[in-house]
């Protein structure tokens, strides 16, 4: 670490903002996670691994850490410019905990999110029920505290877990979309119309905070979770063909997209709704995803599958602005 303690590796650097109002990049929520468990303000799923998915418990510890020591309360961590607290008070909240905890630290690079998505990947091989152990798992400053492990542990990544062949290929034509503005406004559409584009929420409302699995919760009218409000079923078969270990944003926007990829109205050849968005045929996309999702209509009657009534120009509307913003 250097002397600020500012390198991008180190746990004191922040890229953007992390709270409930803030940026919330991954790599800056496995920071926030660790810095705040090593002072006692959260506690870390076991055996105490930082995830990097924000949570309404990272965002109450950081309330409470500022109201502990006179700060401004808004449960807002911000990054700490190299030459210390800004002029309004910037940083001043990761300024105090690089007071606190600081030394710990020296020579400790932070987790990334590739480190803890492997690390729970094993686990999940080796089963919930046993304990991390060799050079692969990952060694936190609360479990170094608890156990003894060197300060500075770092996580080893030997390989990442094996897939399938077709569920590489399927993930491959997957990131490949992605790229696409065009997929991505319809895939934030269609999240927009499911849940208002909120990946923690369980149909009826309710929020939940763990993503490493779907809640399979039932809500006010199913199981239905996520920003695509998945039911449990259709998740299943997603994070098997794609071989998905989370229920992440990012793994229910891949799955969403597949699933969007195998929708084929009638069974006609490259009918599919992203065939159909890729050739300009955004009501024919619009048309076929209703067949899958009640938030779009399925046909020209603009009502969806369960009868409800889903007028098409407002989504066609909101699909292009959205575009436009990612153009």
């Amino acid at each position: 670490m250097d002397a600020s303690g500012l390198n991008d590796a180190g746990p004191f650097f922040l890229s953007g903002s992390v709270g409930l109002t803030g940026a919330n990049d991954r790599s800056d929520v496995i920071k926030a996670q660790t810095l705040l468990a090593n002072t006692g303000y959260l506690n870390l799923p076991a055996p105490g691994v930082p995830t990097g998915w924000p949570s309404a418990d990272l965002f109450s510890g950081i309330t409470r850490l500022q109201k502990d020591n006179g700060l401004e309360a808004d449960g807002i961590l911000l990054p700490l410019p190299r030459n210390g607290i800004g002029p309004n008070g910037e940083g001043e909240t990761l300024q105090r905990l690089k007071d606190t905890i600081g030394p710990r630290f020296d020579g400790y690079a932070a987790a990334t999110p590739e480190d803890v998505d492997h690390y729970f990947a094993q686990q999940s091989r080796r089963g919930a029920n046993e304990s991390p152990a060799g050079p692969d798992a990952i060694v936190t400053l609360a479990d170094q505290a608890r156990t003894g492990a060197p300060v500075g542990a770092k996580p080893i990544v030997d390989a990442k877990p094996q897939i399938s062949a077709k569920a590489a290929e399927n993930r491959a034509v997957v990131a490949d979309l992605l790229d696409d503005p065009r997929v991505r406004a319809f895939l934030d559409t269609l999240a927009g119309r499911e849940s208002s584009g909120r990946y923690n929420v369980i149909n009826g409302g309710q929020r939940f905070d763990d993503y490493m699995r779907h809640p399979n919760i039932k809500g006010k009218d199913s199981k239905a979770a996520g920003a695509y409000q998945f039911i449990p079923d259709s998740w299943a078969r997603m994070a098997k063909e794609l071989d998905l270990r989370d229920f992440s944003p990012d793994s229910q926007d891949m799955a969403a997209l597949h699933l969007l990829r195998m929708i084929n109205p009638g069974g006609v050849k490259d009918a599919n709704a992203i065939a159909r968005l890729q050739r300009g045929d955004i009501e024919g996309a619009i048309f076929a995803a209703g067949s899958q999702w009640d938030a779009f209509p399925q046909d020209a009657s603009e009502k969806s599958g369960t009868g409800h009534l889903r007028p098409l120009q407002p989504i066609i509307d909101q699909y292009n602005r959205r575009l436009r913003d990612l153009r």
